[in-house]
């Protein structure tokens, strides 16, 4: 029997590292066209089964098809979600799968609409990527599909990977009462995703650790409106906090603009933190943020597919991938009065 090629027997022949190659056929940043092309054409001629399945279709014929399904209301090409796409379907071509998207409008979800790679019967298993409600979640569990959920949890879908939100928000919320902050605020409406829920527990927990409990409600700030859309300016309280952990990047960057045009200096007057390391929205100043470990996120995601029983059981499994804070400008000493 052939021995079966793999991204190590790629890299050994040209003289790179597997991460090289596992980033050339994701179709990932960090590698020249030039090595880019000279690894696939590589893989071509070595038979790698993750190129293979790129070529005509008589040749991907036994290919596993992983669907990839994400919210319309969270992806955009250069969103974070877009970002987690492609580690996605790298991790995917590098188990020798293919991995096809389809991105469920908010219609769709509200009249319960099966995706047409569910209903039509085209894929194998499926990812869903970011929050979708607990109702559509359920329909698309009825189709028998073993599914993981990639960034969120919740209703009868299966096996979830998140980044460990409550773990990074609490660093975050950590290093802001190390610098003297006491007055510090959480931005971020509960009802719109898991993962802003476990970012606010995170910042509760170091809030409670620290003694400053309990939190006036009026410094829980609501960033999104009932369809999950940003709604910007923020309505911010009269007595202002010293500092802001905000539940990710765009949200943060947003506020300092908000806090700037009122004459507010960051981090001068206030300290505003963000999450996730990725915005669409350049920040004013660089921000203080939590990086999750999308690469291990998009990994586990497709292991858990192949190696978790499609059973009951697997909805009650949940897989935290940790991360790093990143010291940046947004967040300096409290102001002493």
């Amino acid at each position: 029997m052939k021995k079966k090629v793999t991204m190590s027997d790629i890299g050994a022949a040209l003289g790179v590292s597997t991460v090289t190659v596992s980033k050339a056929l994701g179709g990932r940043e960090g590698v020249g066209d030039e090595m880019r092309d000279r690894i696939r054409r590589t893989a071509r001629e070595m038979g790698y089964g993750a190129v293979r399945t790129q070529s005509p279709a008589g040749d991907r014929a036994d290919a596993a098809v992983v669907g990839i399904l994400t919210c319309e209301r969270f992806f955009d090409k250069a969103s974070f979600y877009a970002s987690m796409y492609r580690e996605l379907t790298g991790a995917i071509l590098e188990e020798g799968m293919l991995g096809a998207l389809e991105i469920v409008t908010g219609g769709m979800e509200k009249a319960l609409a099966l995706p047409a790679l569910v209903k039509d019967g085209r894929v194998d298993s499926l990812v869903m990527l970011g929050q979708f409600g607990p109702e559509y979640m359920d329909l698309v569990s009825s189709s028998g599909l073993r599914t993981v959920c990639l960034d969120f949890y919740g209703g009868r879908g299966g096996c979830a990977v998140v980044s460990d939100g409550r773990g990074g928000a609490w660093q975050i919320t950590r290093h802001l009462i190390g610098l003297g902050h006491r007055k510090i605020a959480f931005v971020g409406s509960l009802a719109a995703t898991s993962s802003i829920t476990d970012r606010m527990c995170g910042y509760l927990r170091a809030m409670t650790e620290a003694g400053l409990l309990p939190v006036p409600p009026e410094w829980i700030l609501e960033d999104r409106d009932a369809d999950g859309r940003y709604c910007f300016p923020l309505r911010l309280p009269r007595d202002l906090p010293t500092a802001f952990v905000c539940n990710n990047d765009d949200v943060a960057a947003q506020l300092i603009r908000q806090l700037n045009d009122m004459g507010i200096a960051v981090p001068g007057d206030v300290s505003v933190t963000g999450f996730d390391d990725y915005t669409l929205f350049p920040s004013p100043v660089k921000l203080t943020t939590f990086r999750p470990d999308r690469e291990r996120m998009a990994r586990a995601a497709v292991r858990a597919l192949k190696e978790i029983p499609g059973t009951e059981e697997q909805s009650m499994l949940r897989v935290e991938v940790g991360g790093w804070m990143i010291p940046g400008g947004s967040a300096g000493p409290a102001k002493r009065k």
